[in-house]
């Protein structure tokens, strides 16, 4: 097991772009200066550098992204990805921004390709400004060739005490979301695990589909915003390539890792640079920053 506390800011979401670097996005809100994305490059040898992501147009009236808290790379695109604020707010924002990442020498940006409203869920119940609560996001492709996304809300709320995952289907050249009548209504997911209070942990605050189609997510829970945080990693199910219903649920679900002390809101796939690396998770731990970790 290795991690980095250093130059890290608490990472909202996380993907990988290869195998020495990960796409990372920050909940950064409308009126809060600094990068939304970040690649965090890592070097066995030396450790990990962090490099902020630049983008000079958001291609919204709605301006930059605020709230970003999920990422997946897209398959059989080069260096491009889908990366999801977590919901509406008084009717605005909720996007998906479909991107590609260049890599320029010594720094990093990205060309906004084009952007997708979501629907509202109202996921804090129907009196409340905020939509969904929207923090886990995976892209597969079907036999087909069509991109399926899968989104994680995170429980914890009076209208969704259990996580929820929901799926469409993507167009990227409408940039529009083509919505299963089950899909739109989504699976309830309760994790596993010991929890202060059930109905009030992150059921799903990351999620993952590794090559064998498993789909991971971790789950989180703060006391604080010093903590106590908690969170543990383990496995939803399975995606396969039935468009109507690509997630099948596991029978039970069980806990992979327990990572106690940190608020884990990311996971991704592993690196060959770190033998036994299986999956990598990055952690959002509020006023204490950012971890980094690799799990076998």
């Amino acid at each position: 097991m290795a991690e980095s506390r250093n130059n890290l800011m608490a990472i909202s979401g996380m993907d990988k772009v290869d195998e020495g670097a990960y796409l990372a996005v920050y909940d950064l809100k409308s009126f809060e200066e600094g990068s939304r994305l970040s690649v965090i490059e890592v070097d066995p040898a030396s450790g990990i550098k962090v490099q902020p992501v630049l983008i000079n147009d958001w291609k919204h009236e709605d301006g930059a992204g605020s709230d970003l808290e999920s990422v997946c790379r897209l398959p059989d695109r080069e260096n491009e990805f889908l990366i999801a604020e977590s919901g509406r707010w008084d009717g605005e924002y909720g996007r998906l921004f479909h991107l590609k990442l260049v890599n320029a020498s010594s720094s990093y940006n990205a060309d906004i390709l084009g952007v997708i409203e979501l629907p509202e869920f109202d996921a804090k119940g129907p009196d409340d400004p905020a939509g969904d609560e929207i923090e886990g996001l995976a892209c597969f492709s079907t036999l087909n060739n069509e991109l399926i996304v899968l989104f994680g809300e995170r429980g914890g709320s009076d209208a969704y005490t259990d996580g929820l995952i929901r799926w469409a289907q993507a167009d990227l050249r409408s940039y529009k979301l083509k919505w299963a009548t089950e899909g739109k209504t989504g699976v309830a997911v309760n994790a596993p695990g010991n929890w202060t209070n059930s109905s009030l942990n992150r059921d799903i605050s990351g999620l993952h589909i590794d090559e064998a189609l498993n789909i991971w997510a971790v789950a989180s829970e703060e006391l604080g915003e010093n903590g106590p945080f908690n969170s543990i990693v383990y496995r939803i199910g399975k995606v396969n390539g039935d468009n109507n219903k690509p997630v099948i649920l596991s029978d039970s679900l069980e806990v992979y890792k327990e990572l106690s002390g940190f608020k884990a809101e990311a996971i991704a796939a592993g690196t060959d640079s770190i033998p036994g690396s299986r999956l990598t998770i990055g952690t959002e731990d509020e006023q204490l920053g950012g971890t980094w970790r690799v799990l076998n």
